[in-house]
């Protein structure tokens, strides 16, 4: 089974690094055609010329996006549909997250993990499929980057957790209602897998706990059934067969690749 997205029109939201920047490496290399957004301008630069240098033969462009603001969300979506012609394959890989208990948490904070992980999931989503429809997209996919924190509530990680599950069921509203017209929405929840937000995040949990960052780290790897952290690449992997027409039936989904975390 060949696995491949080739000329197919990608947009992966938060692409500078993790596993959105993988996800958009296995697009370019398969052909497709991609645009990458992200906040941090610096970061996306840097990503743009990593996956120029792939080899990869669609089109490739960079739109830099604060996606808390719903002004620059539109103005993304406007500039996919004038560079690319359509979006056939939407993929959000944005996340934030705060440490901190539910009790100690700072209202504003809460709003800002929810604005960026939720809120703008929904407006993303919903532009983004109003063009998918327009453009009468075949088999459109809508592909959200979750987290186990989203089935299995973590300590001192609330807001995120909270806004993941949202985003589950955000997932399951829009294939239900999307279905009808040939797009399908999947939900990925990632368990612990190696990037600079999980460790920032690891760093900042550990003291909540009473923990190093080190003992933090080691005691989560022991409770997963593989007794290692995922490596972004392997999620990639999923998200490129999702996008792909091998799975053009699935739909409303939660895919979890934990490792056999939520298992224990």
């Amino acid at each position: 089974m060949h696995i491949s997205v080739k000329d197919r029109n990608c947009l992966v939201v938060g692409a500078s690094s993790g596993i959105g920047f993988e996800v958009a490496s296995a697009y370019v290399s398969s052909g497709a055609n991609v645009i990458i957004a992200s906040s941090n301008s610096v970061k996306l630069d840097a990503a743009l010329k990593q996956l120029q240098k792939s080899g990869g033969k669609g089109k490739l462009f960079s739109v830099p996006v604060d996606i808390s603001s719903p002004h620059q969300i539109e103005n993304l979506v406007k500039q996919a549909v004038e560079k690319l012609g359509s979006i056939e394959i939407y993929t959000n890989c944005v996340g934030i997250s705060v440490s901190e208990t539910i009790m100690n948490l700072e209202e504003d904070d809460w709003d800002r993990v929810m604005d960026v992980n939720l809120k703008a999931a929904y407006l993303l989503a919903k532009s983004v499929s109003r063009i998918m429809i327009e453009k009468k997209v075949r088999n459109g996919k809508i592909l959200n980057i979750s987290s186990i924190a989203g089935k299995i509530g973590e300590f001192g990680n609330g807001a995120y957790s909270v806004s993941k599950a949202g985003l589950n069921s955000l997932t399951q509203v829009l294939a239900r209602e999307l279905g009808p017209h040939g797009i399908c929405a999947v939900s990925v929840c990632p368990g612990y897998t190696k990037t600079e937000l999980l460790k920032e995040a690891l760093a900042t949990r550990a003291p909540l706990e009473g923990k190093t960052p080190e003992e933090y780290t080691a005691e989560l790897a022991a409770t997963v059934s593989l007794k290692r952290f995922a490596e972004p690449e392997e999620i990639a992997d999923a998200i490129l067969f999702l996008s792909s027409d091998h799975a053009n039936y699935i739909t409303g989904v939660t895919l979890t690749i934990d490792g056999g975390k939520t298992l224990l």
